[in-house]
């Protein structure tokens, strides 16, 4: 049985971050090649976090349709006769099937590839106490980096990616900058609701290394001592 809202213990300074998730970026005519394989498991991390209560803010890209807030090296795709990419209202823009914004939830709209340039994210998250951010989506070079240098830069004090819930255009590009070691890097390994409890996902978070350091996220049992989701095995990296 699933786990009811806010019941899996002490999340309520932790925020899950899902970026680009529409349709034109996985599926549409700028797809991310990877995008698709992980939609399961990003479908999976948002019904956890609603069950623990987790913030869940969704991150999208809603561009005017004559492209007058778009980077200048996509202004290209709203050209005349061109597909207007993620312009606002398209179903391009819209997320994919699986994926449904809550009551609960918040929406935020970005144009460019960080989540805090020019929006009002970081307010948003400093008013609700968020000291931790998770983060899913595409893709991994752009989008889910320039978040995860910006959210570092602004002292949040854990910064994790979950690495099979975001994509790059190829596993390569994808593995090598995970490897960079901005942020924590887990492994979703939550298989289905009957694992939920088992998982330890959801649980009192335990975090541990810093900044620098690399994270695979495993199961760990309910009954194991300081059992929790975020317990983890870790490779350090030295750089700047």
């Amino acid at each position: 049985m699933a786990l009811e809202y806010g019941a899996c213990g002490k999340w309520k300074n932790v925020a899950l971050l899902v970026i680009d998730m529409q349709k034109d970026f996985i599926s549409g005519p700028v797809k991310v090649e990877g995008g698709q394989d992980i939609v399961p498991n990003v479908i999976k991390a948002v019904e956890v976090a609603r069950n623990c209560g987790i913030h869940i803010v969704w991150v999208v890209r809603e561009h005017d349709p004559l492209g007058r807030d778009v980077e200048l090296f996509r202004r290209h795709f709203y050209a005349d006769n061109k597909t207007k990419v993620a312009s606002k209202g398209s179903v391009g823009a819209e997320l994919v099937d699986g994926l449904v914004i809550t009551e609960d939830d918040y929406k935020l709209v970005k144009t460019r590839f960080s989540a805090f340039l020019n929006t009002h994210l970081h307010s948003y998250l400093q008013t609700n106490g968020i000291t931790d951010l998770v983060i899913t989506g595409v893709q991994t070079p752009n989008c889910i980096r320039q978040t995860v240098f910006d959210a570092v830069s602004l002292d949040y004090k854990h910064v994790s990616v979950i690495t099979d819930a975001t994509a790059a255009a190829t596993p390569d590009v994808h593995n090598e900058l995970t490897k960079s070691g901005i942020a924590n890097q887990q492994k979703l390994v939550l298989d289905d609701h009957k694992n939920q409890q088992e998982s330890g996902f959801g649980q009192e978070p335990s975090y541990s290394g810093s900044h620098n350091s690399i994270t695979r996220l495993k199961r760990v049992p309910r009954s194991t001592e300081k059992s929790s989701c975020w317990q983890s095995q870790q490779k350090h990296f030295h750089g700047p």
